[in-house]
């Protein structure tokens, strides 16, 4: 990073999404399950490829960034406007309790163990995948 702050970008990212993810399930917005498919199956699969910003680039057709800057920048800028919302997992609410409740049953019985056995595997078909087409560019 390019000046001191608290924890290392990615993580900030990361937290930023988890933040606007628990805001959705705080308010009713969507479910753990709904969540999860929404950025797993969505840009998740997309940032996995370019990053968040060279597909917001992609996003302006033929215009690349500035057209997708032109045509998205006032509705995004209006999503940020209602995203004011921080929601609390230590307070007195019933986030906490719904959040384990919901990723349980998305775990279907699975370990621990299991998800992380699924997530490294699937992790190195996609760097493997990555690597291969590396001349695709």
């Amino acid at each position: 990073m390019n000046k001191e702050v608290p924890g290392h970008l990615a993580n900030r990212l990361q937290a930023a999404l988890w933040r606007e993810a628990f805001a959705a399930l705080d308010d009713g917005l969507a479910s753990v399950e709904d969540i999860n498919a929404a950025i797993a199956q969505g840009p998740g699969l997309r940032y996995a490829l370019l990053g968040p910003l060279m597909i917001f680039n992609l996003t302006g057709g033929k215009g690349g960034i500035r057209a997708a800057i032109e045509q998205f920048g006032p509705p995004i800028e209006s999503w940020w406007a209602d995203m004011q919302a921080t929601p609390s997992l230590t307070g007195d609410g019933d986030l906490r309790d719904r959040l384990i409740a919901g990723v349980e049953a998305e775990m279907a019985g699975r370990s621990l163990a299991d998800l992380e056995r699924e997530r490294d595997q699937r992790l190195v078909l996609l760097l493997k995948m990555l690597r291969d087409t590396e001349g695709a560019r």
